[in-house]
């Protein structure tokens, strides 16, 4: 059994704990916290970071410990001790156990040398200057679905992966492009990043990746996840405007949009923005939202209303008097599953004629 420890933990690795077995070379993950003022949070269950589904993994800050279990470690994004982080990596080395960093770690740790294997944030090059104004969006030959969100931390990652394996359990090929900087270890294609690029070269840019990911793998649908959000959270947090989904979107043309919100109180006035939301997104997204998803994490906006900050809830909790209604759903209640089998329906005769 292959053991992948990660470190710093933070919210953002729990898809490689919680969707373990969609992993491609590691059967088990030992996650690892970095200690001092998070101390107290050693020992615990990942569920009690984002609230859903109990896992039997829990968290330790005990890095040399840890390190005698594990086969290969991968140094993530966000280390606030970099001196300890730098002694860390020596120790790795020194045991000849495999290391992976992140492009984002390499930067914040400012590494040089070598012994260590680089997690490539952007796993496809596209070359930026090949594309001329004049080139036009191609249409893609498979099934599409396109996963967004209202901004970071509401779950699409986990829908991605979930959504996958329905998929690939009904004997259907997938192919995927997704953010997170450890997407390859899923086996799935990292998205590049074209900042600084203008709108519509972003689009044709995206185009292309699209196009060549399903005519180098042939698969029976396609799934590509949208980082960042929509549309701006508030005049201080606006998501680069939306201008990431809008340029994916146009690039994608998707056949199905599944969008997942931020948890917050059921009434009819949400559901209500949520339908005008899908009309909005009809126009700018390239079609209307075909499932709502709703996420564990509520956003509090802090009192100077310049920074937000995301409030975990228990799964169980979630959907409320919402639970049954059609197309919403939440990834981490088993008595959604019923989502999944429409998903699949729905582009079903699509995947069969093509």
């Amino acid at each position: 059994m292959k053991k992948l420890l990660v470190y710093p933990f933070n919210m953002d690795l729990i898809p490689l704990i919680r969707y373990k077995n969609q992993l491609v070379d590691f059967d088990d993950v030992i996650p690892v916290a970095e200690g001092g003022i998070i101390d107290e949070i050693n020992g615990k269950e990942i569920s009690h970071f984002d609230g859903g589904i109990k896992t039997n993994t829990y968290i330790t800050t005990d890095f040399k410990s840890a390190l005698k279990y594990a086969d290969t470690v991968f140094l993530s994004k966000g280390i606030k001790n970099i001196e300890r982080a730098h002694e860390l990596i020596d120790l790795v080395l020194e045991r000849g156990i495999s290391l992976l960093v992140s492009e984002v770690a390499i930067d914040e740790l400012k590494l040089e040398g070598q012994g260590y294997q680089v997690m490539s944030y952007t796993s496809y090059d596209a070359s930026v200057s090949s594309v001329r104004m004049s080139d036009i969006v191609k249409q893609i030959n498979v099934p599409t679905i396109m996963i967004t969100g209202q901004g970071p931390y509401c779950n699409k990652f986990d829908i991605q992966l979930k959504v996958r394996r329905k998929f690939e359990e009904r004997g259907y090929k997938v192919s995927q492009i997704a953010t997170k900087e450890y997407s390859p270890l899923f086996g799935i294609h990292a998205l590049p990043n074209h900042t600084g690029s203008p709108l519509w070269k972003k689009v044709i840019l995206y185009n292309c990746l699209f196009r060549d990911v399903v005519k180098n793998e042939q698969p029976d649908v396609l799934i590509v996840g949208v980082p960042g959000g929509t549309m701006p959270i508030d005049r201080y947090n606006h998501e680069l405007y939306g201008e990431t989904a809008i340029s994916i979107a146009k690039g994608l043309e998707p056949d199905l949009t599944v969008h997942s919100t931020y948890l917050m109180d059921f009434s009819y006035d949400y559901l209500s923005n949520m339908k005008e939301y899908s009309r909005y997104s009809e126009y700018v997204l390239g079609g209307v939202v075909d499932y709502f998803h709703v996420s564990n994490v509520a956003l509090v906006f802090e009192q100077d209303m310049k920074t937000i900050s995301f409030l975990e809830t228990d799964s169980s909790a979630v959907l409320g008097e919402m639970r049954g209604m059609e197309k919403i759903f939440n990834v981490f209640d088993d008595k959604s599953d019923g989502i999944y089998s429409m998903i699949i329906e729905q582009l079903q005769n699509n995947i069969e004629i093509i």
